[in-house]
């Protein structure tokens, strides 16, 4: 689709689902030039993800995203208008939930 949006709204979506770097491509496609991306999800270090791969499964929650990886992601493209992260502690395990507004740099 080639039409653009001023705003995409994604809270708690990622963690269920496969291909991450597509979904993000689509974000990236769908905003504006000024478009404003508005982010949550819970975060976890690249240890624990590590960790759960090789030892869990969890059908409902294919993924766990790293904080690493998010927050690349979003400096990359993002002009960063707000952020807040609250530790939290997901399935027994410590991670964070990450409140994001930003401005597409692209």
């Amino acid at each position: 689709e080639d039409k653009k949006y001023d705003m995409v709204v994604m809270i708690n979506v990622l963690e269920h689902c496969f291909d991450i770097p597509v979904i993000l491509e689509k974000v990236n496609s769908l905003l504006s030039d000024n478009g404003c991306f508005i982010y949550a999800d819970v975060q976890f270090d690249k240890a624990v993800v590590d960790r759960l791969a090789q030892s869990e499964y969890n059908a409902g929650h294919p993924i766990r995203i790293t904080k690493e990886y998010m927050n690349n992601y979003l400096d990359t493209n993002f002009e960063q208008l707000y952020s807040r992260i609250i530790p939290e502690v997901v399935a027994g395990e410590k991670c964070e939930e990450r409140y994001f507004i930003g401005r597409n740099k692209l």
